[in-house]
Order: structure tokens, then sequence, then C-alpha cells
């Protein structure tokens, strides 16, 4: 058995639902969860299961929580936020068990009553590096120290490279120290929004949640196609 996290699931005719689960040792899969297991896998929860090759996806024939954690209000959009970034931008079948951890790490601190922004932007910045497409706070696009007076402008899947106006070098410099304060991590939201944006091609659907309809915001989201 291994560790996994649901991070989006839909009805699978009358046989159960299709799963977009993150695994510890497979990274992201789809699974079969049979109706007859008469267990509704949650997000936000930490599961150990096991499952094997069927006719279309592997299924699910054990499956049991470990541990759960609560979140709510903006704290459960962010939740959703994160895993449409993975269910859209992870390849299939690639075990990252790094980025497994930080996920899990992330939605302990959002329960804890953490700030969010650090986190989210600690987990996009991690995402970015994994899909082959990130950038390093502390250097240019080339290759080159960032220089304390210099000005830089961002170019999504290159990085930053000199220019007349835009980011400060000094800013830059000390969020690669990890000295970023509350209006440090807003602006490196910015960079990493225009990064992220470029890789998923469409605007992330987990935003309309600040419009969402009356009701669960779990079964809207669920009743939403991610991929």
């Amino acid at each position: 058995m291994q560790a996994m996290l649901v991070l989006h699931r839909r009805p699978l005719g009358e046989s159960g639902q299709l799963l977009n689960v993150f695994s510890e040792q497979d990274g992201h899969v789809l699974l079969h969860a049979p109706r007859r297991s008469q267990r509704r896998l949650e997000l936000n929860c930490l599961y150990e299961a096991d499952w094997q090759p069927d006719a279309d996806w592997p299924r699910i024939v054990a499956c049991h929580e470990v541990r759960r954690v609560t979140l709510d209000g903006d704290d459960l959009y962010c939740c959703f936020y994160l895993n449409e970034l993975l269910v859209r931008l992870l390849p299939r079948g690639e075990a990252q068990p790094e980025l497994f951890r930080l996920y899990w790490q992330v939605l302990e601190a959002l329960a804890a009553g953490q700030l969010p922004d650090p986190w989210l932007r600690i987990f996009e910045y991690r995402l970015l590096q994994v899909l082959g497409v990130g950038f390093a706070w502390h250097l240019d696009a080339d290759g080159v120290a960032i220089v304390m007076d210099g000005r830089y402008r961002f170019i999504p899947q290159r990085g930053f490279v000199p220019a007349a106006e835009g980011w400060s070098g000094q800013w830059l410099l000390a969020m690669a120290a990890g000295q970023g304060d509350t209006l440090s991590w807003r602006m490196a939201r910015q960079v990493l929004k225009l990064a992220l944006e470029t890789e998923l091609g469409r605007p992330a659907a987990s935003r309309d949640l600040l419009v969402a309809p009356d009701g669960d915001p779990r079964q809207w989201l669920y009743s939403r196609e991610m991929t």
C-alpha cells in the first residue's frame, strides 16, 4: 500500500467514481473507485491505498484513512487551486515524493491557520521546477548573478532578464535568501502567476469559486472537468 491524496473526482457511470489522485510512489494517477466499496474518498485526507490493473483504469482494492485536515473558506479554495495545478500540469505516472510531501505540508499549514501566501508561492515555485520550467530568484535567464541595484523583467520559461524598468534586484535577492515579507510574497504571486498561466494555457477554473453558487463548494468543484 502507498500514501495518496484525492485531487479530483467525477462519476464513472454506474460503476463508481474516477479519481485523480496524487500518490507518493506513482505520482499523479487516475484510479477507479468502485461503487460497491461504499466509501467516498475525500480531499484533505491522507490515505493508504492499494490498486490493481483493470480494464480501463487501475481499480482501488484497499483503502483506509490515515489523517485528515479541516479546511474552510479561503483555505479550502487554496486547496482547490493546488489540486487544479496538479491535475492539469503534473504528468501522470511520474513519482514526485518531495512534491507530495510538500503538498501535504501545505495543507497542514493551512489547517493550522498559517498565512497561505508564503506556502502557496513555495509550492508554485517547486512545481515549476518539477515541470522543467523553473527559474532562480538569484540568477538571471543567462545564469548571471542578480545585481542588487539592477532592474529585471520576467519572461515565462526563461526567467529574469535585465531591463530599464521592472523588479528590483534587491527584492529578488531577498526572495532568494528567504527574507520575503507580506508585500514580497504578494509581488512573488505576480511572477509565479505569469509563469503558471503560460503552462496552463487557460485560466484556472478554481478561481470561479469566488463566485460559486450557494452550497457545498466541494460538490461544485467535483462536478467540473479540470483536465
